[in-house]
């Protein structure tokens, strides 16, 4: 009895330390309203005590042992494992680490697990295999998802470790972002390789062809290229080069009259193109005909073409018969999804010219004192010139090229006129030339910049046109200090001194007088003070005494002394000149461009200043004359120019001439010459 007291004491204990609330058959602990069978209400929320609820702990043997008392009344049951089971059984399997297993009739199960063999891990793809009971869609909303370190496969269980991304599938295909070309340009520094598929990018505005569009360039320079597909479609002309050939009115375009153009495969297979006289349709002008097209690049039968990836053919259309009249002939090529246009001028008439055609005003500062004024205007300084053709037939109209204004700068104080070219209508011979003339706007005189002796300036660049045709080329305006044409064209243009070795350069160098004459050099004089009177005399010397010159040295200068391969040491003239080879003597004297003017009375006299030779508007030769045994001969009749050859018989080439003679000898006859270096001749230096 005393037993039974103290048990009843300590249950009332307990029920007094612990509340306890049984309603309806629900418990409730710690809480007086319970809302399940068990409702368990932490007893501190202050952190002061431990708070929860403890499963039954038992290391996984432990479990195992009790395998007999567990059978489908403790379905259910809850034990926390606190080790993994050392040797599995069918019940016990999945007790293969520490955590929270229940019992489902047959083996335990671990708790908040994707497989059931890893507790606490939850559901991801991360730690197991698994499969989807439904769609899924993931919102990145606007953020990334990257993948790395390893390969990704699609289709396919196990990627190619070669491949980053394995996609396979033999039913289904991989289908990149489709866009419009409006869509596609839009990408923001789309990376270099990108790839899209373009809706129309190929093809026509009127039958759009899709592509695979690859960004070829960079982000801030993209170059987007279809890569195309395996159908000749895709097939791109890259260039129409278009007509090629002499197109007149009414005259026969022989054989050389073509239409010409460029196909590339870029496909990723070959490709066979049917080319036909029908791929070109012309227009505008009639009597002309299409015919059968030639390759090159590829071989073609009966018209067909098989091009392999990447490989290009040209096509070229021969074209026969006469243009039934002059204007605009338009050439239209369409095959496939391809088509260019080009067109080509049919005129009265058509040569080939030689352009540019340089022009050039002498414009000179000379520090105030013998300045030369370049003037351009529509009187005496009125510019002409014959332009030159070959190969021309049929007629030309009368041209009047627009107004020009001169370059900024070149105007002298702040000069400024407009020029065009203008020349009268004709008809082309096999060859011949075009006479045309310079006009000047405005008040018709334009001053060119005074210019430092060696340098040039570009005064206006004038279009030439024939018959409409605006692209046969110009006539260029330049303006120079001196200088000359090098041989029969018109292009090339050297500058020279504009003053005689030894003259006063404060004087006109255009206008004769004594003070430009300078002095008289032998062949290999270098023009210094220990050579003066003995191998060259000064311009004060040569015009003070005419006879002999006593200190005049008789021994030769060997050869090498002056070099027409380069300058030499010896050479008189000032840095950036040389005397001037023969060859370069010959081409002043054959240059048609360089018009002679023989000005003076020529005849032969010791005061005759007044004689000289004018080459175009810019260089004067005065006919000073030359020095023989070192006595005066033939001044005011002839002028002698050396140059730094030598020629075969050992005496100098050297520039002579008179009134209506110039020429450059290049013999002196049999016998030994070389005494004729010891002669004292005008040096007129040029550039380098």
């Amino acid at each position: 009895m005393i037993k039974n007291l103290n048990i009843k004491k300590q249950l009332l204990t307990l029920f007094a330390i612990t509340t306890v609330s049984i309603a309806y058959g629900q418990v409730g602990i710690n809480n007086a309203s319970p809302k399940a069978t068990l409702d368990v209400t932490a007893k501190n929320t202050n952190g002061s005590t431990p708070e929860g609820l403890i499963a039954p702990r038992l290391t996984g043997d432990q479990i195992q042992a009790a395998n007999a008392q567990y059978g489908t009344d403790q379905i259910g049951t809850i034990v926390y494992a606190t080790s993994a089971v050392t040797t599995t059984d069918a019940v016990t399997g999945n007790i293969t680490a520490a955590g929270y297993y229940y019992f489902d009739g047959v083996a335990w199960q671990a708790i908040i697990s994707s497989s059931g063999t890893t507790p606490g891990t939850g559901y991801n793809i991360y730690d197991s295999d698994g499969a989807l009971t439904g769609n899924r869609q993931v919102n990145l909303d606007s953020n990334t998802l990257g993948f790395t370190g390893g390969n990704v496969g699609v289709g396919v269980a196990t990627p190619d470790a070669s491949a980053i991304l394995d996609v396979t599938s033999t039913t289904q295909g991989f289908a990149p972002p489709r866009v419009t070309k409006a869509q596609r340009d839009a990408i923001l520094s789309p990376i270099s390789g990108l790839i899209v598929y373009c809706t129309d990018c190929s093809g026509t505005t009127s039958a759009p062809i899709g592509c695979l569009s690859q960004n070829l360039g960079s982000p801030t320079t993209p170059n987007w290229t279809c890569i195309g597909s395996t159908t000749a479609a895709t097939v791109v002309a890259s260039d129409c080069t278009g007509f090629s050939g002499s197109y007149t009115g009414g005259v026969d375009v022989g054989s050389t009259a073509n239409y010409k153009l460029s196909v590339t495969n870029n496909s990723f297979s070959s490709a066979t193109i049917n080319f036909t006289a029908a791929d070109l349709v012309l227009s505008g002008i009639t009597g002309l005909t299409v015919g059968t097209p030639t390759f090159s690049g590829a071989s073609g039968s009966a018209g067909n073409v098989t091009l392999a990836s990447g490989q290009t053919v040209i096509v070229t259309y021969p074209i026969t018969g006469v243009p039934g009249s002059d204007g605009i002939l338009t050439g239209t090529w369409t095959k496939l999804s391809l088509n260019c246009t080009n067109t080509k001028l049919v005129g009265k008439g058509t040569a080939n010219f030689t352009l540019p055609v340089n022009l050039y005003v002498a414009s000179v500062n000379l520090g105030g004192i013998g300045d030369i004024q370049g003037i351009v205007d529509n009187g005496t300084n009125k510019f002409t010139i014959n332009v030159s053709y070959t190969a021309g037939t049929g007629s030309y109209d009368a041209y009047q090229g627009p107004w020009i204004q001169n370059n900024s700068g070149t105007g002298q104080g702040g000069d400024s006129n407009s020029f065009r070219i203008s020349y009268p209508a004709g008809t082309f011979s096999a060859s011949g030339i075009i006479p045309v003339t310079i006009e000047v706007d405005g008040d018709g005189n334009f001053n060119a910049l005074k210019l430092t002796p060696g340098t040039t300036m570009v005064l206006a660049t004038l279009p030439f046109s024939i018959n409409g045709d605006p692209a046969v080329g110009n006539i260029i305006l330049n303006i120079v200090t001196c200088g000359a044409f090098m041989g029969p064209g018109n292009t090339d243009f050297k500058s020279f001194m504009c003053h005689n070795l030894g003259a006063d350069t404060d004087q006109n160098p255009f206008v004769p007088a004594a003070a430009i004459h300078g002095g008289k050099y032998q062949w290999g004089s270098n023009g210094q003070a220990a050579q003066e009177g003995n191998r060259w005399i000064s311009q004060a010397t040569d015009q003070a005494n005419s006879g002999t010159i006593t200190e005049w040295n008789t021994s030769i200068l060997p050869v090498g002394t002056w070099s027409d391969t380069s300058k030499t040491d010896q050479d008189p003239c000032p840095s950036g000149y040389r005397v001037p080879t023969s060859t370069q003597w010959q081409q002043v004297v054959n240059s048609t461009n360089n018009v002679k003017t023989y000005i003076g009375t020529w005849t032969n006299s010791p005061t005759n200043y007044s004689s000289g030779l004018k080459l175009g508007n810019t260089l004067f030769l005065p006919g000073a004359g030359f020095r023989s045994n070192s006595a005066l001969k033939e001044r005011g009749s002839r002028g002698y120019y050396s140059s730094s050859k030598l020629l075969y018989d050992g005496g100098p080439s050297y520039l002579t001439f008179y009134n209506n003679y110039a020429k450059v000898n290049t013999t002196s006859g049999a016998g030994n010459y070389s005494s004729q270096r010891l002669f004292g001749m005008s040096v007129r230096c040029i550039s380098e």
